[in-house]
């Protein structure tokens, strides 16, 4: 039992400014150390813009904030004191594609993901929808086994496109829904 429940709200246009500040935290504990200062450099200008995120946004891709509210607690009004992640994701024909998860390290290990996976299938998904997938970097060894600690198996290796030049080595990861 997690001594956290969690929320996802569905982030909106006018928040995406606050995600990319996220996006940007994240790019400073996590990206720099695993590619290097020029891949940092260039996910920051290229990706974790709010220009970009308001692209994805407007392209059907969707944000959510992930608020984390103690448990026995009511409700919590969402802010940035009360976020401890995001998520987004594009829809495809059968499966929700998770294209960024993020939990804040402070939080983590306390079954959030397991709770933040099971809001997700909740949402307002069209019909059709049967799995969640994830491409996971094959270096983050540690993320691979939690996501196959919640179910999810191997189905693929991938190469991801960064941009024009580089791809990254994925494993592709998916859990049926359905």
């Amino acid at each position: 039992m997690s001594e956290y429940k969690a929320m996802l709200v569905r982030a909106r246009e006018e928040e995406i400014e606050e995600m990319a500040m996220m996006a940007a935290y994240i790019v400073e504990e996590h990206i720099e150390s695993y590619y290097g200062r020029k891949q940092k450099a260039y996910m920051m200008e290229h990706i974790y813009t709010p220009e970009h995120m308001l692209q994805e946004m407007e392209a059907g891709d969707r944000f959510y904030w992930l608020d984390c509210i103690p448990a026995g607690e009511e409700e919590s009004v969402l802010g940035m004191l009360d976020v401890c992640g995001y998520l987004s994701c594009s829809l495809q024909e059968d499966a929700i594609l998770i294209k960024n998860v993020y939990i804040m390290s402070e939080i983590r290990g306390r079954h959030i993901l397991r709770e933040c996976l099971d809001l997700l299938k909740q949402d307002e998904l069209p019909e059709g929808i049967s799995k969640i997938q994830i491409a996971i970097p094959e270096g983050y060894v540690q993320a691979i086994n939690v996501f196959e600690h919640l179910g999810f198996t191997r189905i693929a290796k991938v190469e991801v496109p960064l941009n024009e030049r580089y791809t990254l080595n994925c494993l592709q990861l998916e859990l049926s829904i359905r």
